[in-house]
């Protein structure tokens, strides 16, 4: 076959083809249905059909009820653009039993179809996280809850929109807490997103003026009253100075730190080594003598301690922070002991 011949029947192919797709507006006199095809349509649903995207109109109103009714192709997701050709169109009409002779197609040359859609915004997400949040730490006194919203939006099908938020995770006094929210259409959950937030507690607290160190007790000077963002993970704060002052520290406190109460003890009434009063009472009387606290303790509490005179070491209990009313002689030695 030569190539007159050749382009002859291609000709001929082609004209048979595109008899039905024809961009003028006016119909041929034997066609029964004619489709004018929109540029761009917006359908609902997972699929769309002829009448979605196009004008249909025709001789019989069997056949164009028919042709509206033909299903052309999937719908794209929400908020995404589908692209289709004329041609496109014309193989699901003749699918569906239509003849080429039959219809008359006006279509641009490239056609457009959308999904409808709701545009959810991150924002609208981060308002619903922020609620259940608040709800969760409704017992601290002080308390902000801060979204730190993600960038962008979520494009879901049309319906009835609820945000459903879930179970808050996380740890309040750590800072972080998280919201998982359902996008929800029509009470079926679309897509999930993950809200972080921020947790910050103001709170007025004994705060140190400067660096203390271990074993020091605390005055008046060493600590104020201050409203501040209490630090993320910090316990037992202490919000009162008569709470602190006259304490003992157990471990440093830093430069304007919250003073924890974990860090802070009764300093004892009698250190160990100090110089006491051994009070004997016998009846009526009263006989004192020096000694040296073994241990340290507080008023109340037994403690040992050496009788510089006689070289003893007794049990004695501790009247206040200079005096110890002899209990025992226990089972010391009269010889010395090295004092």
């Amino acid at each position: 076959m030569n190539f007159a011949i050749k382009a002859a029947c291609a000709a001929l192919v082609c004209a048979g083809l595109c008899s039905a797709v024809v961009p003028s507006s006016a119909a041929p006199n034997h066609a029964e249905v004619v489709v004018k095809v929109r540029d761009l349509s917006q359908v609902d649903g997972t699929q769309f059909l002829l009448g979605d995207i196009a004008t249909v109109t025709g001789d019989s109103a069997v056949q164009e009820a028919r042709a509206r009714s033909v299903v052309i192709g999937i719908s794209p997701l929400p908020g995404l653009v589908r692209t289709l050709m004329p041609g496109d169109i014309l193989v699901h009409l003749r699918a569906a039993g239509f003849k080429p002779a039959m219809l008359h197609i006006v279509a641009p040359p490239v056609v457009e179809v959308q999904r409808k859609s709701i545009t959810v915004s991150m924002a609208q997400a981060s308002a619903v996280a922020v609620k259940a949040a608040e709800a969760a730490v409704a017992t601290m006194p002080g308390v902000t809850v801060t979204a730190q919203t993600p960038n962008g939006s979520v494009n879901v099908p049309t319906g009835t929109l609820t945000l459903v938020a879930g179970p808050v995770s996380g740890q309040a006094d750590m800072g972080t807490l998280y919201v998982p929210v359902s996008i929800q259409v029509d009470g079926s959950t679309v897509q999930t997103v993950q809200i972080t937030l921020q947790v910050n507690q103001k709170a007025t607290l004994v705060v140190a003026n400067h660096t203390i160190s271990p074993q020091d007790v605390i005055t008046a000077a060493d600590v104020s009253l201050v409203t501040i963002t209490v630090p993320r993970g910090f316990n037992s704060p202490v919000t009162s100075l008569d709470a602190v002052i006259g304490k003992r520290a157990t471990s440093m406190i830093s430069a304007g730190m919250p003073v924890p109460a974990n860090a802070l003890e009764t300093p004892p009434d009698i250190n160990a080594g100090s110089l006491v009063t051994i009070l004997c009472t016998v009846g009526t009387v009263r006989i004192t003598a020096t000694g040296t606290a073994e241990a340290a303790g507080h008023v109340g509490e037994t403690i040992q301690v050496y009788a510089n005179s006689t070289r003893k070491m007794l049990s004695g209990i501790i009247l206040d922070r200079h005096t110890v009313r002899l209990v025992s002689t226990g089972n010391g030695s009269s010889g010395d002991s090295g004092k």
